[in-house]
């Protein structure tokens, strides 16, 4: 069974085990029924698939516990999904300190505005 307590991320996990077999991205692809661009996804934290065909294949070539791939891609997923969301963030705060700052704007429209960055509806 592969070392996966060593790895972060479930692309992390399929380019090393990949590597070890000295396997090209195509060559994973076939064995597992995927395309080489699939692959390449899932090593580049592009695609983490939850569950479904790619991660039982996966699982069932490197000879691992499907879930441990599940828990890693969910992982992957939440990773991703913080590191994109950052700039989104400091976007937001930088347009309400903006919005708070200025003095041309009632409380009404600027309520209005907080909740939409926030993402409510009026």
């Amino acid at each position: 069974m592969e070392e996966v307590h060593k790895v972060e991320t479930l692309g992390e996990f399929v380019r090393k085990a990949r590597v070890e077999r000295e396997l090209t991205l195509r060559q994973l692809g076939e064995k597992i029924g995927a395309s080489a661009m699939t692959i390449s996804d899932i090593e580049n934290n592009k695609e983490y698939p939850k569950g479904g065909r790619v991660l039982k294949s996966l699982a069932g070539f490197f000879n691992i516990d499907e879930m441990v791939l599940i828990n890693l891609s969910d992982k992957t997923r939440l990773a991703m999904e913080n590191k994109n969301s950052k700039p989104q963030q400091e976007l937001k705060l930088a347009l309400a300190r903006k919005i708070i700052d200025s003095d041309n704007i009632d409380d009404s429209v600027l309520k209005k505005i907080l909740k939409l960055i926030d993402g409510e509806k009026n």
